[in-house]
C-alpha cells in the first residue's frame, strides 16, 4: 500500500474516510477495507473510521462482524443513539428480535418525529415476537396521523406494510390484499413492502408472485434472513429445492 502518511499539505483523516467513502461506492470494498485498517492503525478506535468499517463489512454481508464493530464505537461513544438505531436494525434483519427490541427500547418513549425510523424497527421487533397488537396499535396511530402525506409517502408505505402483516395474523386476507395493492407498484423498492406483498400473496395461494415480491425484497436488502427463509420456503413448496436452497 502506498504511504499515505508521508504526503504533506492535507487533513490526513477526513481525506481517509473520503477514500474510503469512494471505494465503497465503487463497489471496491476489498480495498476500502484495507485503507480503513491501515487509518485504525494510526486513529486507533475512532468512530468514525469504525463505521465506515462496520458499513463496508455489511456490503460484504458480514453482518455479524458489522454487529461487533457496531458495540466496539458503542463502548467509545455509549450514548450515541445513531449508533444504537443501525445495531437494532442490523439485529433486526438478522432476527435477533428480542435483542433489538432491548437495544432499541428507549426509543419507545421517544415521539414518533425523534424516534423516525427507529420507531418502526421496534414495532417490527414487536410484531416478529408476537406482540402483533402492539404493533398493529402503532401502525393505525401513524397512518391515522399521516394519510396521504406525500412527503413521508415511503415512510408511511412500510407501515402500511406492517399493517399488512398485521391483518394475516388475523386472517383478513382480502383486507391485507387490498392494501398491498395500493404501495406495491408504487414503492417496490421498499424492503418491507415486497416481502409484505410476497407473503400477501402466499396466504392466498399466489405463490408465483410470492415468490416475484419475496425476490424483490431480497434484492433490495438481502441481508433480511426472515426474506430469505420465507423465500425459501416457498420455492421448495414450488418444487424448487436447488434454487431454494441458495436462499
Amino acid at each position: 500500500m502506498e504511504d499515505i502518511f508521508t504526503q504533506e499539505g492535507q487533513n490526513w483523516r477526513e481525506y481517509q474516510l473520503f477514500r474510503i467513502s469512494d471505494l465503497q461506492k465503487s463497489g471496491l470494498y476489498d480495498e476500502a477495507m484495507a485503507v480503513a485498517d491501515e487509518s485504525l492503525k494510526v486513529w486507533v478506535d475512532d468512530p468514525v473510521l469504525l463505521f465506515y468499517k462496520s458499513l463496508i463489512l455489511l456490503d460484504l454481508q458480514l453482518p455479524g462482524e458489522a454487529i461487533r464493530v457496531l458495540r466496539k464505537i458503542q463502548s467509545v461513544i455509549p450514548f450515541d443513539m445513531r449508533i444504537q438505531d443501525y445495531i437494532g436494525k442490523n439485529l433486526m434483519l438478522q432476527g435477533y428480535y428480542y435483542t433489538a427490541l432491548k437495544t432499541l427500547s428507549h426509543f419507545d418513549v421517544m415521539s414518533i418525529g425523534s424516534a423516525g425510523e427507529s420507531s418502526l424497527t421496534l414495532h417490527i421487533c414487536r410484531f416478529f415476537t408476537g406482540d402483533t397488537q402492539e404493533a398493529e396499535k402503532f401502525c393505525d396511530l401513524v397512518l391515522g396521523f399521516h394519510t396521504d402525506d406525500e412527503q413521508y409517502g415511503e415512510f408511511i408505505a412500510t407501515f402500511r406494510a406492517l399493517k399488512i402483516l398485521c391483518l394475516l395474523t388475523r386472517g383478513e386476507e382480502k383486507e391485507a390484499q387490498e392494501l398491498s395493492g395500493l404501495i406495491v407498484e408504487s414503492y417496490p423498492d421498499c424492503p418491507l413492502v415486497a416481502y409484505a406483498a410476497g407473503i400477501s400473496a402466499r396466504a392466498v395461494g399466489d405463490l408465483d408472485h410470492a415468490v416475484m415480491y419475496l425476490k424483490k425484497a431480497v434484492e433490495v436488502q438481502p441481508l433480511d434472513m426472515r426474506a430469505r427463509s420465507d423465500l425459501a420456503d416457498v420455492l421448495m413448496h414450488l418444487g424448487k429445492i436447488e434454487e431454494g436452497m441458495t436462499f
